[in-house]
């Protein structure tokens, strides 16, 4: 995970880091999504400690996924990034602990189980397919 790598690199520079995490819905770029709970997932990403105040810096997708309507940011190193995702559930932060967010993504991930128990082959094509998009997009064929 980008935010992960990216939280490490700030933290040996000396910076306090915290996650976010929320639910949203995924883009339907191939047809196998609707083999998803919810057509959803959580996206995880980064806040850091600059000046006091808590920035968000959202490195999750890379320039040629934008011409798949993904938000690529650019981030300044000084004001926050957008999410890259838009937020369909309450926001949680790694620092602050969330029961009712741990609980929707208890139940969240025993969904996804389910549905790969039920639909295998369909959500390992999905997993295939959109390595395929995103290396298409980033000129790895």
């Amino acid at each position: 995970m980008k935010a992960a790598l990216l939280a490490d690199i700030f933290e040996l520079a000396g910076y306090k880091t915290r996650f976010v995490s929320f639910k949203y819905k995924l883009k339907k770029v191939i047809p196998e999504i609707k083999y998803l709970p919810d057509e959803a997932d959580y996206h995880h990403t980064l806040q850091v400690l600059l000046k006091d105040k808590w920035i968000t810096c959202d490195p999750t997708y890379d320039l040629p996924l934008k011409d798949l309507g993904y938000i690529v940011n650019d981030w300044n190193g000084v004001n926050s990034t957008n999410f890259c995702e838009t937020p369909t559930s309450e926001i949680s932060y790694s620092n602050i602990k969330s029961e009712k967010l741990s609980k929707e993504i208890e139940e969240f991930n025993t969904l996804v189980e389910k549905a790969c128990d039920k639909y295998p082959k369909e959500l390992e094509s999905f997993s295939v397919k959109m390595e395929e998009l995103f290396s298409n997009a980033r000129g790895h064929k």
